[in-house]
């Protein structure tokens, strides 16, 4: 039975797998591509492909919530194990995104350190995100205690993300609520995902999982994946017959970054993306496999190869400060080609230890954590 759920939802761990795949090529693209390279059509093409990956992850990680919290809803409920674990994995995910956002890998230099630099420190980045929205979808099971209410409150709750996000980014949050809390709602201050709009991503695909679980019960999954890719269509048909009507609902604002088309637009392709990714593992019996092992890794996958890239190990300096925008494109595909193939390599080594010995892997990753203390504790720079 296991192995029938597992393989039952093996599209999941897929697309992650393949969203992460991209967000390793294109954190090499940004931030070791030459900047003589990033005009024209192609550049711009691959920006826009770029800007689809932050949402197919975010959809996957609220979609993943939903269907692991199915199965153990009544533990939810009754603040039993399962509750407290899924608790610990976001603190656990929240600290990692703070960690990840220490400007300095140096106890003492951040003592010292410019207050202007430290400030970075409470930017919103991908972690915190995550962390901040699960925890409102959990608190949301806790307080209406119904699945079906539940449902409705997060689908809900990311049309209102979508539709205010213009009005939230043009107030001046910092004014009024203390700094490290007002930047989970905009980018003022430089966080690079706010919850207006990007939660939006992670409440659709706790919505979409709550409808898949009702069709699932019905034995009708491939006529949800059908409709998903149907909506998803649709979505962009909309999106661009909107986008030309003469209406203008918002204040003056930045569209590819706060207008709810925009988001609209983004959430439908990830719509048939996802649609296509279960058609393609039910077509092909497509089982374990190298992207799929990615994407049930993707914590360590992500914290890994940003610590690389942005890492201050070289005399508090990172490799993109060091490197920077000087690379022309073929170093970079080569780049993107030796970070994929290091990073797979590691999920799997990590893949295998956790399912041969989960002792053992707990035991590594203190140990992992105790030298990273360790380090930033007696470090110099």
């Amino acid at each position: 039975m296991a192995e029938q759920t597992k393989q039952r939802y093996i599209y999941i761990d897929l697309l992650r797998g393949w969203a992460l795949l991209f967000m390793l090529e294109s954190h090499v693209f940004d931030a070791f591509l030459a900047t003589e390279y990033m005009s024209g059509p192609l550049f711009n093409t691959i920006r826009f492909l770029h800007g689809l990956i932050a949402p197919t992850f975010f959809f996957v990680s609220g979609y993943t919530f939903v269907v692991v919290g199915d199965r153990r809803w009544n533990d939810y409920l009754g603040f039993k194990g399962a509750y407290w674990h899924q608790l610990w994995r976001i603190i656990h995910i929240l600290l990692i995104g703070y960690m990840l956002r220490i400007p300095y890998f140096s106890f003492k230099r951040i003592l010292t350190g410019d207050p202007k630099i430290l400030e970075s420190f409470w930017h919103i980045d991908v972690l915190h995100l995550v962390a901040a929205t699960l925890f409102f979808m959990l608190l949301m099971a806790n307080v209406l205690r119904s699945k079906s209410l539940h449902f409705v409150s997060i689908s809900v709750s990311a049309i209102i993300v979508m539709a205010f996000t213009p009005f939230v980014w043009s107030w001046n949050i910092h004014a009024h609520l203390p700094l490290g809390f007002a930047d989970y709602f905009n980018a003022s201050r430089g966080s690079q995902f706010p919850i207006f709009p990007w939660s939006a991503f992670l409440l659709s695909g706790g919505a979409a999982a709550h409808l898949m679980l009702r069709f699932r019960q019905r034995e009708n999954l491939q006529k949800y994946f059908m409709g998903m890719f149907v909506a998803g269509v649709a979505g962009v048909v909309l999106t661009f017959a909107i986008t030309f009507l003469p209406i203008q609902l918002y204040p003056p604002h930045d569209f590819f970054k706060t207008n709810p088309l925009f988001v609209l637009l983004r959430l439908s392709l990830v719509f048939m993306l996802m649609a296509i990714v279960w058609w393609w593992t039910e077509r092909f019996r497509s089982g374990e496999s190298f992207v799929s092992i990615i994407g049930s890794n993707s914590l360590i996958v992500y914290s890994g190869h940003l610590l690389i890239i942005y890492g201050m190990f070289h005399k508090g300096m990172s490799i993109w400060y060091l490197v920077g925008n000087t690379q022309p494109p073929w170093v970079i595909v080569l780049g993107a080609a030796v970070m994929i193939a290091l990073m797979s390599a590691i999920a799997y080594v990590w893949h295998r230890i956790k399912k041969k010995d989960k002792k053992l892997a707990r035991i590594i990753y203190i140990i992992v954590l105790l030298m990273f203390a360790y380090t930033f504790f007696t470090n110099e720079y």
